[in-house]
Parts: C-alpha cells; sequence; structure tokens
C-alpha cells in the first residue's frame, strides 16, 4: 500500500488479528511467507465499510472544496 510503512502494516495486521478481525496463517518456506485473512467477525465489517467507501468518493470534492 502506497504511504504505508512495512512497520504501520503490520502493527494494524496485528492488532485486527488480536481483535478478532483477521486471521494470520505463516507457511514455514524460507523466507516464512505470512497470508492474512477475514474472519467471520472481520466479513461483518464489508458491507459497512464498503458503503463508507462510497459515502467518502461521493462527498470528497465538497469536502475538498470546504477545506
Amino acid at each position: 500500500m502506497p504511504g504505508v510503512s512495512q512497520k504501520m502494516l503490520t502493527r494494524t495486521l496485528r492488532q485486527l488479528e488480536v481483535d478478532g478481525l483477521a486471521h494470520r496463517r505463516v507457511e514455514p518456506t524460507s523466507p516464512p511467507a505470512v497470508h492474512y485473512s477475514l474472519t467471520a467477525l472481520g466479513d461483518t465489517l464489508v458491507a459497512p465499510l464498503r458503503e463508507l467507501k462510497r459515502w467518502a468518493e461521493t462527498h470528497m470534492s465538497t469536502i475538498g472544496t470546504t477545506r
């Protein structure tokens, strides 16, 4: 993701795991391959976040003008 450091991405993904929203799977390869997926709880956030994204895209120019 552009503009996101590896450290912050790792920290955020680990917190999502602690919160029960993401599942982490490590493959025992060299170097280890790490895969993340949404848990059932995390999957319940997809629709609300998609709607929030749509709202933001619709109103982005208005917010920019207001600034």
